[in-house]
């Protein structure tokens, strides 16, 4: 078990019946977020990687190659992700004010609408899940999830350091 302060890899042996059990709710959570999602996705024909785009850079707009870094893609493939959502007129490239030869990725104001509409329903979802449960669970959740978000981003950060390309 993990031992106060420490991560699971820190404190030694892993208990693997844990992850297990975390893996497999994991899965379960996001095959039932999905149908909403996929509808959603279909009615402007987003693939995974073009929907994860969009959101990161629904929050700022990035670099290209931060952009790669970010959802772990070769430079190569975040040029064709980003040509594809500017041929359906969802992002647009600038060039960067401080490095000319930089551009930089950002959603256009379809792009932006497209992105918050996708993120309604989520939410929308998230609600509808938080009526179920008194208000001491949502806390215990929502404290949860700040603990999984918190280690999300440590595991980013780790991977930003020693990328592994996935194509």
């Amino acid at each position: 078990m993990v031992k106060s302060g420490k991560t699971i890899e820190a404190a030694g042996k892993a208990d693997d019946e844990l992850i297990d059990q975390f893996a497999e709710l994991m899965d379960r959570i996001s095959l039932q977020i999905r149908p909403e999602r996929l509808e959603a996705w279909s009615e402007i024909e987003l693939t995974m990687h073009q929907f994860r785009t969009m959101a990161v850079l629904r929050r700022r707009p990035l670099r290209i190659s931060d952009l790669a870094a970010v959802l772990g893609i070769r430079l190569s493939s975040a040029t064709s992700l980003i040509d594809r959502l500017a041929a359906k007129g969802l992002l647009e490239r600038i060039h960067d004010l401080v490095d000319r030869r930089a551009i930089i990725c950002r959603l256009t104001p379809l792009g932006m609408k497209e992105a918050e509409s996708l993120w309604r329903i989520n939410k929308e979802w998230a609600s509808r899940v938080a009526q179920s449960l008194t208000a001491a669970e949502l806390r215990a959740l929502v404290h949860a999830f700040e603990l999984f978000a918190a280690a999300v981003d440590r595991q980013d950060a780790r991977e930003l350091e020693h990328p592994i390309p996935i194509e």
